[in-house]
């Protein structure tokens, strides 16, 4: 049985809807001489495709792997349960950021708040942290993963 948990960036959310108001306000108020109908419908398409891409983060727990997907699932990464070595919930520091981020303690997937879930793989020093805000649900559904792959 997959455990699937949907967590929404409500700061990156205001973020974009906010950028893609603005933008219209201006062009609509004619402010500043740049903002013609082709520049604004080419502004506000990025940003729908950033925000599309953005808006969510899915962490999706199965029986063999880990599937992190942020927005619509275009921007994935997947981690084999038996790469896994060992689970902790940590706390990141608030200038990691959100996103995609290379941090000291390794890569980190991230769209809201500070608690996350890290992974230390098999075989190698490499860590992974995922951004969540139900730290330990999401570490107790990956150790009943990797102790019912070690009883194989």
């Amino acid at each position: 049985m997959t455990y699937t948990f949907k967590q929404y960036g409500t700061l990156t959310i205001g973020i974009f809807v906010g950028s893609m108001i603005l933008i219209y306000l201006a062009y609509y108020n004619h402010t500043g001489d740049d903002i013609n109908a082709f520049t604004l419908v080419l502004m506000e398409s990025l940003l729908a495709l950033a925000f599309l891409l953005f808006y969510c983060l899915t962490i999706e727990v199965g029986e063999q792997a880990i599937v992190l997907k942020f927005g619509i699932g275009l921007i994935r990464k997947t981690i084999r349960i038996e790469d896994i070595n060992h689970t902790a919930c940590v706390r990141n520091k608030w200038w990691y950021g959100f996103g995609i981020r290379l941090t000291p303690h390794g890569w980190m997937w991230n769209i809201s708040g500070l608690d996350a879930v890290e992974i230390r793989y098999k075989n190698s020093n490499k860590r992974f942290r995922m951004g969540t805000d139900d730290c330990q649900k999401l570490k107790r559904e990956i150790d009943k993963r990797i102790e019912r792959l070690a009883k194989k």
